[in-house]
């Protein structure tokens, strides 16, 4: 027992130093008894009225024997942050107010340095918020804020900007696929000279509007920067198809969704939101009431607030794709089979449209309504140029050819290249006739149009379903080993009952 004890004390000593010794890249460093030493005192604070209601301080960095931790801020005698940076903005504050500061070091073994010199100072007088863009105040003219650098740093599903401007203001930032910047904004609240902001969740190689503003101390708005930025291109850029079988179950106050991801390839997950004004057209439209892999979801308290709910569930895949959406509304006391446009909405006499404006594409190729492949995804698609700039709600329903209880409903989206706006729906699977209903819903004369069909879907033995060619090849091709090994083994009776019978000859 003593000599494995020895032996794995002479590896540990003599062995694992020379495996450590034989890289370049490791540092060992051993810290004998306990770090008691006070990092250096922080010096030169500054301490600079930025506006009514903010401070910004500054100063010079410390060091510590070990590991410098970060820094203790004082205002008033009372720590109110902590920071690894050497300087902070002290903000909400208020106007024509004193303000009393100093900073403290800190190390990794919570050594704190002696107090920096104290540093007092007043934020400056209140002043109204104007959205005036006049430069004269006063009889005389204050200098606009102006834009000293500008960066922007796109790729497949976020861009970042960065900018300086020479004075200290607030920014809003504003983007959107059109110049009203519908999209969202982001606001910073500190008085800063040096900006920068992220954008996230965009599609890849699409062209958004952007729009910058400014907000000095004095609360003048002035219009920094307006202009476009594209996203990168992703080498895929087909909308994944939608989920499939969605439903929705009311259960006291919580909605039981339940659905069928995408069989696709490269599909990554989904993202749920909720709205309770109407089905949301976008990721970012609404509540996120889940995001995942998963295929159900219980969406607890939903209707605490309201009694109807609409959900949107977008499917991603592995490029960041997202597809138009499936859609279901649910109400406290069951759900809503049909698409609820309102009471007040009546039908629309502006439009004039057929069923034969929506186009029904497979494999890449338009097919006709009567010949539609059960096994085959199906894109449903009208051309931009056909509706309104204004439209901006399409749902296309289908109801289950051997359950009339059974819809299932998707929005149409527009594309990228603002040519269609589509739904990639997964493949039917059951054969026979599917009622189609669809609906457009007018956001700006307040008005419903709908059309109905019906749809043909059938198992196709020729054509373009190459599934039904790929499992006739593996049948034929399993039916022709199946006719060789019968071959072989009579072939091999035939032998043994010659050879048998030649035995017995002999022998007799």
């Amino acid at each position: 027992m003593m000599k494995i004890f020895f032996s794995f004390l002479y590896v540990y000593i003599f062995l694992v130093p020379l495996v450590y010794a034989a890289s370049s890249d490791v540092t060992i460093r051993f810290q004998m008894g306990i770090d008691s030493t006070p990092p250096s005192t922080p010096s030169s604070l500054v301490a600079l009225p930025i506006s009514s209601s903010q401070i910004d301080l500054f100063w010079g960095a410390s060091t510590d024997n070990s590991l410098l931790g970060g820094y203790q801020v004082f205002r008033n005698f009372l720590q109110i942050a902590t920071t690894t940076l050497t300087t902070y903005s002290d903000s909400g504050l208020i106007a024509s107010t004193s303000y009393t500061y100093y900073i403290k070091a800190f190390d990794d073994s919570f050594n704190i340095s002696s107090s920096s010199n104290i540093m007092t100072t007043s934020t400056s007088p209140f002043a109204a918020t104007s959205t005036a863009t006049t430069t004269e105040n006063h009889g005389g003219f204050v200098a606009r804020p102006e834009l000293v650098s500008f960066s922007i740093e796109p790729s497949l599903h976020a861009v970042k900007m960065s900018w300086a401007t020479s004075r200290y203001v607030q920014f809003e930032l504003r983007w959107g696929r059109t110049a009203s910047y519908e999209l969202g904004f982001v606001t910073n609240e500190l008085y800063k000279k040096d900006h920068s902001t992220s954008i996230d969740d965009l599609e890849s190689g699409t062209t958004y509007e952007f729009q910058i503003i400014a907000y000095d101390k004095d609360g003048r708005r002035t219009i920094l920067k307006e202009g476009q930025f594209k996203t990168l291109d992703a080498q895929d850029t087909s909308a994944p198809t939608n989920v499939s079988n969605l439903h929705a179950t009311a259960s006291s106050n919580d909605v039981l969704l339940t659905w069928d991801n995408p069989q696709d390839d490269d599909f990554s997950h989904v993202r749920i939101v909720r709205s309770y004004l109407f089905y949301p057209n976008d990721p970012a439209d609404g509540f996120i009431a889940y995001e995942g892999g998963g295929t159900s979801l219980r969406d607890t308290d939903a209707f605490i607030s309201n009694k109807t709910q609409y959900y949107t569930i977008f499917s991603y895949d592995a490029m960041g794709n997202i597809s138009s959406g499936a859609v279901v509304s649910v109400h406290a006391d069951g759900v809503l089979e049909t698409v609820d446009i309102k009471p007040s909405v009546g039908t629309s006499t502006d439009l004039q449209l057929l069923f034969t404006d929506f186009e029904l594409v497979q494999n890449n190729i338009v097919v006709a309504k009567d010949d539609l492949d059960v096994f085959v995804p199906l894109t449903i698609r009208i051309a931009y140029e056909k509706l309104p700039e204004h439209l901006k709600t399409i749902t296309v329903t289908f109801t289950h050819p051997n359950d009339t209880d059974s819809t299932f409903s998707f929005l149409l989206r527009i594309n990228k290249d603002k040519t269609f706006y589509e739904a990639s729906i997964a493949p039917l699977r059951t054969q026979g006739s599917y009622p189609v209903t669809v609906a457009i819903f007018d956001h700006q004369t307040q008005k419903l149009f709908s059309l109905q069909d019906t749809l043909y879907a059938h198992k196709k033995t020729s054509g373009n379903s190459n599934l039904i060619q790929e499992e006739a090849s593996v049948f034929s091709l399993v039916l022709k080993i199946c006719a060789l090994l019968v071959t072989v083994v009579t072939l091999w009776i035939l032998i043994f009952y010659r050879v048998l019978r030649k035995v017995t000859k002999v022998t007799k």
